[in-house]
């Protein structure tokens, strides 16, 4: 089933560069991560995240909201929220986030992220390590 799914995609990645069929940037992303082998959350952590700070539960969780909310299963650190749903306000998805862990995040916070998931994740570990340390209020 994953080659043929591969197959799919990668079939359809070619019409669309070549202009044979004109697609949203939303379409073009399912394009794309179809044609993806399916990497599981430890694959995930141990290939972008076991070097840093962020933990095997911040990438579980974020994956699985991004998952359930956008149909973003199968992402990966450099895919853009903001980029491949026009229609998507990168702050509903940090307000999922946020509740999703029991933190906050200000604008500023909201504003400067740039919509990846890597900001995401990065972002999220943070606000969790500050909300753990009780020397640093949640508002920093």
């Amino acid at each position: 089933m994953n080659i043929v799914r591969s197959l799919i995609g990668k079939i359809w990645q070619v019409a669309v560069s070549c202009g044979l069929v004109r697609c949203s940037n939303e379409q073009a992303y399912f394009a794309r991560i179809a044609s993806r082998d399916i990497i599981s959350d430890d694959a995930f952590y141990r290939e972008y995240y076991s070097h840093s700070n962020v933990t095997l539960d911040t990438c579980v969780r974020i994956r699985r909201v991004l998952c359930e909310q956008l149909r973003m299963c199968n992402s990966l650190p450099h895919d853009n929220v903001a980029s491949i749903f026009e229609d998507v306000d990168i702050g509903e998805v940090c307000f999922e986030i946020a509740e999703e862990f029991g933190v906050k995040f200000s604008e500023k916070h909201i504003q400067t992220t740039n919509g990846t998931m890597d900001s995401l994740i990065r972002m999220t570990q943070k606000r969790i390590d500050l909300a753990s340390n009780s020397n640093y209020p949640q508002s920093e």
